[in-house]
């Protein structure tokens, strides 16, 4: 930095500010660019409440929506304790099952559902 140039901390903590606003709006534009639009039809009712909730809370009305399938889809995934139950049952001892069921287990289509 040239020494004959001054510069108050007020405009170094206004570049930083300045930088960390910029910083923030790049991270904004890069969720809003990996987000998809959807459309669906939900009850008049709920949509009023939640329209007038979100309003409230200076929020847009995507955010719950996206708070109750995130909780939707978290539902289904198994909790550290029910994933280490399920290691130790089928991982820290043999498996005793009949050569027709492993044989069964060998031949059978995963993707068939």
């Amino acid at each position: 930095m040239n020494p004959n140039v001054s510069v108050s901390q007020a405009r170094i903590d206004a570049l930083c500010r300045d930088n960390s606003l910029a910083a923030e709006h790049r991270e904004n534009s890069r969720e809003q660019l990996m987000k998809q639009k959807l459309g669906t039809v939900i009850e008049s009712d709920i949509l009023r409440r939640a329209k007038r909730q979100v309003a409230d809370e200076d929020r847009p009305l995507s955010d719950p929506i996206q708070d109750a399938l995130d909780r939707y889809l978290m539902a289904e995934t198994p909790t550290p304790d029910r994933r280490d139950a399920a290691y130790s049952l089928f991982c820290e001892q043999p498996m005793r099952i009949t050569p027709e069921q492993f044989r069964d287990v060998l031949q059978a289509d995963s993707w068939d559902t």
